[in-house]
């Protein structure tokens, strides 16, 4: 604040204004905050008995300056004239958040829109001017909302006796008062959409972008965004993009259409009249602030299946690879504000991409793994997680698996199930399982220290991070080399107790997980899954069971428990034994291992219930298969075989 001494400001009433320490001052150019302060009652004149504001240097906090100001409204001894005043001064200290809340919460915002209907343009204009600052606060928007405030904003913008400086102002203000859904409808309910429009389509800059302000909080709902289209605005917008133009309006602008074509009628309408070669010119900026609103537009256009073709084929695909390693974090650009939010974009359409399968082969062909992993170094779990999502999608072939490795996407991810962010880590689990399916891939995501975080993952309580994790663990456990390492990292505890979870995608995997482990040759890991009361929970779990895939691995996992694993030709291959199994009968003694596990079968019953259950899944060959192995295992035939042959009778 500045202050004067009361003999530095005299009101000079034939020049209407202030002489501020010799200088004359027009009424519109006075800091109000300071001179509008104390009355003086007029004395003589057709104004006798009102009062006029002047300075006085002893109102030192705005607090009391609001207090004085906001009491005008109270009065009906003032004019039109100085409430206008007073919503100039209203406007000025209402550049302040904490003044903002003060004057909404004072009961006067329906006087400050009624001023909006005055004799006077110029009081009209302050009007405007302060209720496009007040109108920051919801309940201020709410408040003048109930008072008519966009139809009174909209009656000025339609009237031809409106001054562009006046509709400009409507405008701004119009903008704010639409941050609210129920004055969006009000809005176009008024009549405000056409005016605006042809502000837009005027030639004077300030009129445009004074109408693009308002259009783009207008267009907010769906209706609003079919009448703005139906009214002929996209091709305005459109051709005023420039990418060669002023920053701060090419933003505007894009905001704008952004909203716009995100109803498909509006985006039909925008790619017929060019957007997309347009943006194809504005994607090489460096601004970060046009950047974010770029993004936002190219979101909604790949978002529609036609259109994807013409998208890659202007070179919008490159453009958005070469965005993600031009804004990566570790440059200078991806170091400013916003530059986060581009990020995440472009990790959202890589994935939008993603999903048509046609594309995916060219995408990767032009380098979508290679700004993926850009992305995944990024600091921002959102946007690391998106990119996770990209990488499942893309790697649905060996070829595509084989690329991924080569473009070290591999550490990213194995890092990414670590990640505090649980959202985050359930994209990197999906992506690893589907990567883990890959030979190669298994070994180097496990030396890269997956291991560890999916083992996490299992306790946690958010069911689909349980779901991914031991989807992923399965994928892992097919390559014996990995068993010890996943028995190492404490994998083993709970597999067996997800095995008591309702949901059976959960089930299942933790039983395939636990059937694969226990298949290796290393005898340590079954004793160890024995150990953590395997045999009874896997049991449990089939006799309450009538999914036929968890069915299946739980049949699998106990068939593999219950034989002695140097008959397992799998082993044996894992073993890398030259000595076929049927020979490799008689010469090996007894597992005790497999021996407890069938006596804890047989107490559990679980033979009558597979019998059972064999007839239920008869359609499924390879339930019947895993069972009748565990059925004949416990009937003790291997056994005898294997007791009479190993002690030479």
């Amino acid at each position: 604040f500045e202050y004067f001494q009361e003999d530095e400001v005299k009101y000079d009433v034939v020049r209407a204004g202030y002489w501020v320490r010799g200088i004359l001052r027009p009424i519109e150019k006075i800091p109000f905050y300071a001179a509008c302060m104390t009355l003086e009652q007029v004395r003589i004149g057709p104004q006798k008995g009102m009062y006029k504001l002047k300075a006085d240097s002893s109102i030192v906090t705005p607090q009391g300056a609001l207090d004085l100001i906001l009491d005008i409204f109270r009065s009906p001894l003032y004019s039109v004239e100085i409430n206008g005043w007073a919503a100039e001064a209203c406007a000025i200290m209402g550049e302040f958040s904490e003044p903002r809340q003060y004057i909404s919460s004072a009961g006067f915002l329906p006087d400050i829109v009624n001023l909006l209907t005055g004799d006077h343009e110029i009081w009209r204009g302050q009007a405007a001017i302060t209720l496009s600052l007040l109108l920051y606060e919801a309940t201020a928007r709410k408040i003048c909302g109930e008072a008519g405030v966009t139809e009174k904003l909209s009656d000025i913008l339609n009237s031809k006796y409106s001054s562009p400086q006046l509709k400009q102002s409507a405008s701004l203000a119009l903008a704010k008062a639409c941050w609210n859904s129920e004055n969006q409808v009000q809005g176009r309910i008024a009549g405000a959409i056409m005016p605006i429009i042809e502000q837009v389509v005027d030639e004077d800059e300030r009129n445009w972008c004074c109408a693009i302000e308002a259009l783009t909080p207008l267009c907010a709902n769906s209706e609003n965004k079919l009448a703005v289209g139906y009214a002929g605005a996209l091709p305005a917008l459109i051709s005023r993009l420039n990418h060669e133009g002023a920053v701060q309006v090419q933003a505007r602008l894009l905001s704008s259409i952004a909203t716009l074509i995100a109803e498909p009628f509006n985006c039909d309408k925008a790619v017929e009249c060019g957007l997309i070669m347009r943006l194809a010119k504005m994607v090489q900026s460096d601004n970060v602030l046009l950047m974010q609103y770029l993004v936002v537009a190219l979101r909604s256009l790949c978002r529609v299946e036609r259109f994807k073709q013409r998208f890659i084929d202007n070179g919008l695909m490159d453009g958005l690879f070469e965005i993600a390693r031009k804004f990566n974090s570790g440059t200078d650009l991806g170091a400013q504000t916003g530059a986060a939010h581009v990020r995440l974009q472009v990790a959202t359409m890589i994935s939008i991409l993603a999903d048509s399968e046609v594309f995916k082969g060219k995408m990767i062909d032009h380098g979508a793994f290679r700004a993926l992993e850009v992305l995944l170094r990024g600091p921002e779990p959102s946007t690391q997680g998106q990119a996770a999502q990209s990488v499942g999608k893309l790697a649905t072939k060996d070829e595509w698996k084989d690329q991924a490795r080569e473009d070290h996407i591999l550490p990213q991810i194995a890092s990414l199930v670590k990640n505090r962010n649980i959202e985050a880590r359930m994209e990197a689990a999906q992506a690893l399982r589907l990567l883990a399916a890959n030979t190669k891939n298994k070994s180097l995501l496990v030396k890269a220290g997956c291991l560890n975080g999916l083992r996490d993952m299992l306790d946690q309580e958010v069911t689909e991070a349980r779901v991914r994790a031991t989807d992923a663990i399965r994928v892992l456990a097919r390559d014996h080399y990995n068993a010890s390492d996943l028995v190492a990292a404490g994998a083993v505890r709970p597999l067996v107790d997800l095995l008591a979870e309702t949901d059976p995608r959960i089930q299942g995997n933790s039983a395939d997980a636990i059937s694969k482990l226990s298949q290796t040759h290393v005898s340590d890991t079954r004793r160890t899954i024995a150990e953590w009361g395997a045999v009874p929970k896997l049991c449990t779990t089939l006799k309450h069971s009538f999914d036929v895939g968890v069915n299946t691995n739980i049949a699998n996992a106990l068939s593999n428990l219950s034989r002695n694993p140097q008959l397992d030709a799998n082993a044996v291959m894992a073993a890398r034994s030259h000595t076929i199994v049927a020979n490799r009968v008689g010469q090996i003694p007894p597992d005790r291992v497999a021996i407890e596990n069938r006596k804890q079968m047989l107490d559990e019953g679980i033979n009558s219930r597979l019998k059972e259950l064999e007839g239920i899944h008869r359609t499924s060959p390879e339930f019947v298969r895993h069972s009748q192995q565990t059925l004949a295992q416990l009937r003790g035939e291997v056994d005898k075989i294997e007791l009479l042959k190993f002690s030479g009778t």
